[in-house]
């Protein structure tokens, strides 16, 4: 009886061949070569290859796993390593596309829910238009937040604008609720433009945190109702 040569098609394969590997390699060399290179250079370069060498990884790294499980021969330590390391290597591209996914979904009830608590917080704490609500006392909701009841609510008067503009979050985690200020605060430098925000927690409570992070335009999610 003939042995058949290890390249012969109904040789029986036992782990990822050199080519599989080396696919798996490259890309996973490149995005370290990316970030560690990216302490020292700043480059647009440097980030495209980064996403490139990750998106690659995803690809290369998904079509690895499916083998992996569909064929138990190939179930070696040298292959599990190898698609371990390009599965890291493609979590920047991996995450980006849900992002990517996330912001092509309409709002969810969940972030919609979210919006309504966050409004109702801007409504009830005098930052409308409104003003303060009479006959409800005023809330400190900052640490700047001090002085005579009638100042505060003075001071908030008609600082956003009713209607969120926008939501960025996750469920479980929690979600920044964004509103246009009516009154803009003075811009930083060259930072985007800032945004009011309402941080609804995971608990579904609201709080308006100290410092406002800002958000580029395509950062958040559209509030269009």
């Amino acid at each position: 009886m003939t042995s058949q040569p290890a390249d012969s098609p109904d040789a029986v394969r036992t782990g990822f061949g050199w080519k599989l590997k080396l696919a798996l390699l490259l890309p996973s060399a490149l995005v370290l070569a990316s970030i560690v290179a990216s302490f020292f250079i700043f480059s647009y370069y440097i980030d495209t290859a980064f996403l490139v060498a990750s998106a690659v990884a995803l690809v290369v790294a998904t079509t690895a796993m499916v083998m992996l499980i569909r064929r138990p021969a190939l179930r070696l330590i040298g292959s599990i390593i190898v698609t371990v390391l390009a599965v890291m290597a493609s979590l920047p591209a991996f995450l980006l596309l849900v992002f990517v996914v996330y912001m092509i979904v309409p709002v969810t009830p969940w972030e919609r829910e979210a919006i309504s608590t966050a409004e109702t917080f801007v409504e009830r704490n005098g930052y409308t238009a409104a003003g303060h609500p009479k006959g409800l006392p005023v809330l400190a909701n900052d640490i700047m937040d001090f002085g005579p009841a009638d100042e505060i609510a003075q001071s908030r008067r008609n600082a956003v604008q009713p209607r969120a503009v926008g939501i960025v979050g996750v469920p479980g985690f929690g979600y920044s609720v964004l509103f246009e200020y009516t009154r803009p605060p003075p811009r930083i430098n060259d930072m985007p433009r800032s945004l009011f925000v309402v941080q609804i927690e995971a608990d579904g409570k609201a709080r308006k945190p100290h410092l406002m992070p800002t958000y580029p335009d395509w950062w958040y999610k559209k509030n269009e109702r």
